[in-house]
């Protein structure tokens, strides 16, 4: 796809869509369109994400998965918040008008198969590297940790619902996707698919 880092392109490999975590639970009843907002298990912070979400409330209604970090520890919610310790993701991510998360692989591969625009928060392993390569493409903005205040928060979020230039990137990265082999159709992959946990990656 797009995303793909150059250096690797002559390699033998398989081009297979990426798939977002299949479960049938049902998400939470959800208006749309929301900010859904994520930064994954191990390395979530409730004061990032009570920093995150004070952030967010004015612009939309938010939605949270707090993963390893309890519910309780982000309290007190503002009014246009909801936080929960898991979710099923694509489900919440299809209600989505901006997913703002940590640039885990499984969250930013959900979101552009979705065609939802991203801010990324980066904390560490391969996050910084999502984000340059999603930044590149034009689909999202990034804060490193040390730009990673309320302020800069609400003004990127406001940038990414209001500038079209980015869901058009996001749309257009989620057709190619889209366009890929999915593992079920390629002739040597999976013929079914596990259930997945409901879990922010």
């Amino acid at each position: 796809m797009s995303l793909q880092d150059k250096a690797f392109l002559d390699e033998p490999r398989i081009p297979l869509r990426p798939v977002p975590h299949a479960d049938a639970a049902r998400a939470p009843d959800l208006p749309a369109p929301l900010i859904y907002l994520t930064l994954g298990t191990a390395f979530a912070t409730a004061a990032l994400l009570r920093t995150a979400l004070a952030a967010l409330a004015p612009l939309a209604r938010v939605v949270a998965a707090t993963g390893n970090v309890p519910p309780a520890a982000v309290n007190p919610l503002p009014a246009t918040t909801s936080a929960h310790a898991w979710l099923p993701q694509t489900a919440v991510i299809s209600h989505a008008a901006l997913v703002v998360h940590h640039g885990g692989s499984g969250t930013m591969l959900a979101a552009l198969a979705a065609g939802v625009p991203q801010l990324l928060l980066p904390q560490g392993a391969d996050q910084f590297a999502n984000a340059a390569a999603l930044t590149a493409a034009g689909a999202c903005l990034t804060l490193p940790p040390p730009d990673q205040t309320a302020d800069a928060i609400t003004t990127h979020a406001r940038t990414l619902l209001t500038d079209p230039a980015f869901r058009d990137n996001a749309r257009a990265l989620a057709g190619t996707i889209a366009a890929m082999p999915s593992p079920r159709t390629w002739p040597g992959g999976c013929r079914t698919t596990p259930r997945e946990p409901t879990s922010p990656s």
